[in-house]
């Protein structure tokens, strides 16, 4: 009998010796040779800060799965993760980024843009700032702070979206006033 399993990324055929993985959303099966290529393209990245600690984790599409930093995958983001789901958003034939959902009680407070800290862009500086402070422990709240980071179809920028829960907003921009000076203005701005 011949096996009839095929890959749904490069519809080449998978061996019954051959291993291969399921995405975890759709059930179709994808070869181990295009979940290995899956890691070499950037990732959707949810990046949790809370009470000091940072928690990274990203969304592999190939696989449709939340990736942990030990590679354990799970089809739901974890619980301090305000990615619902994630997916390719095309703006053209040639553009797009990585689009995500939000949980319900979660609210983005500023989207926008980030690139290095280069002395043609000083005017994201303010953010870069604040990701030095959260990064280096320094900006401590009992409340999660979440960075989702993606690509977009421009190499020298990521998409940057900085969100909390709906209860927390009041609470975060007194801690990164008082610790930071960021305000919602400087913020907004410095993602532009």
């Amino acid at each position: 009998m011949e096996n009839k399993t095929i890959c749904s990324v490069c519809e080449e055929h998978i061996e019954e010796h051959e291993y291969h993985y399921n995405n975890l959303k759709t059930g179709e099966p994808v070869c181990e040779g295009c979940v290995d290529n899956s890691y070499n393209y950037p990732m959707l990245t949810s990046t949790t800060y809370l009470e000091g600690e940072v928690e990274r984790v990203m969304y592999n599409n190939t696989l449709g799965a939340f990736v942990d930093e030990y590679f354990e995958m799970s089809e739901e983001s974890p619980h301090n993760s305000p990615v619902e789901s994630a997916q390719w958003v095309s703006s053209n034939a040639w553009r797009g980024y990585m689009g995500f959902d939000l949980k319900p009680s979660w609210v983005t407070l500023e989207s926008g843009w980030a690139t290095g800290r280069h002395d043609d862009v000083k005017w994201k500086h303010a953010f870069n700032d604040f990701i030095d402070e959260l990064e280096e422990g320094n900006l401590y709240t009992h409340f999660p702070i979440v960075v989702v980071s993606a690509p977009t179809s421009n190499v020298f920028s990521t998409a940057i979206d900085v969100c909390v829960r709906e209860r927390d907003v009041d609470a975060f921009w007194e801690a990164v006033g008082e610790h930071c000076g960021l305000t919602a203005e400087a913020l907004k701005t410095s993602l532009s």
